[in-house]
């Protein structure tokens, strides 16, 4: 049972050109093959069939700190979260993952993707530090905040009725 098709990784979000889905001669696999199947080719300095898992932290840097085979730091990215981040793209069926070492690590990351001039509402029951990154940082990145009992919508009512967006100019209504 040969499968000619390889799953590349790379640590790019854009996916590669003539890029396609998984598929399996010629159908879509099942979410079990996908399972099986992702991140997992073969290690092509040892041959090994299971992908090795990297416990390095530190990889070998050229003269100038330059990364010789792709990866400097284990923080930064490393062969074993690419497979796992591979796998999570193609299981979701997305054109990337993202994986991080702490919840924490999400957050900011996803909060450092907004623009300035964004307003973001946040539960009251958010964990402590989550509350740290709004007061400190938030602020300084441009980003507008609100924290409400998301369980009473009322709180999240302007006078009209509706949630109005942080630009101000659209407003969308609440059911």
């Amino acid at each position: 049972m040969s499968d000619n098709r390889k799953i590349t990784i790379t640590g790019s979000l854009t996916p590669e050109r003539g890029a396609a889905p998984i598929v399996g001669r010629g159908t879509p696999m099942r979410l079990e093959t996908i399972a099986v199947r992702s991140g997992g080719e073969i290690d092509l300095t040892t041959g090994a069939l299971a992908p090795p898992l990297h416990l390095s932290t530190t990889f070998e840097h050229g003269p100038a700190s330059e990364a010789m085979h792709g990866f400097l730091y284990i923080r930064q990215k490393n062969p074993t979260q690419q497979r796992l981040e591979a796998a999570l793209r193609d299981l979701e069926g997305g054109l990337a993952a993202l994986a991080f070492s702490s919840g924490m690590a999400a957050t900011a990351a996803m909060l450092q993707t907004l623009a300035r001039g964004s307003h973001v509402i946040f539960s009251d029951d958010i964990y402590i530090d989550v509350y740290n990154v709004i007061r400190d940082f938030l602020p300084t990145w441009g980003i507008e905040s609100s924290i409400v009992n998301l369980q009473d919508l009322n709180a999240l009512r302007v006078p009209s009725g509706r949630i109005q967006s942080s630009s101000g100019r659209k407003r969308h209504p609440i059911p």
